[in-house]
């Protein structure tokens, strides 16, 4: 089994709340900023914990983790891509940030960039060119400017 299936089965074992709990604080409705946006019912520290054991997810898994329509599977990704960020050498860091900004049309909601943004990007560009932040403050997708 791959680790991604193992993954989301451990994620499907872990639901604590109704979807419809889960998603209390996000707008999914038609029209809305999330809509679309699906959610099983794991809670945050249910996530981060079971984070811990893959902390040494491929960029591979990653992206198909990034690329779910499930939210808490994005939320997941995004946990261990700052963990493998904040623990990385400098090329490594660099290739995380690269990653991370290739898969930003995937971090698409409040939860999502809140929990990576300013880790990734904002660590990333501290001492750096911020020019990127400029290009993303006047994008016209709302994640975009909220990352910036």
């Amino acid at each position: 089994m791959s680790r991604v299936k193992k993954i989301k089965l451990i994620l499907k074992d872990a639901i604590s709340v109704t979807p419809d709990r889960g998603s209390i604080f996000f707008k999914t409705g038609k029209g809305d900023y999330a809509e679309g946006d699906k959610f099983i019912g794991v809670t945050v520290p249910a996530l981060r914990k079971i984070a811990k054991d893959f902390k040494d997810l491929s960029f591979s898994d990653l992206d198909l983790l990034l690329k779910s329509k499930i939210n808490e599977e994005r939320f997941f990704a995004l946990i261990i891509l700052v963990d493998q960020y904040t623990k990385a050498s400098e090329q490594s860091k660099e290739d995380l940030y690269q990653f991370y900004l290739k898969n930003l049309k995937y971090v698409n909601n409040w939860n999502l960039v809140d929990c990576s943004a300013h880790l990734i990007v904002g660590a990333h560009l501290w001492e750096k060119d911020r020019k990127v932040l400029l290009e993303l403050a006047s994008s016209e997708v709302l994640w975009e400017r909220r990352v910036a």
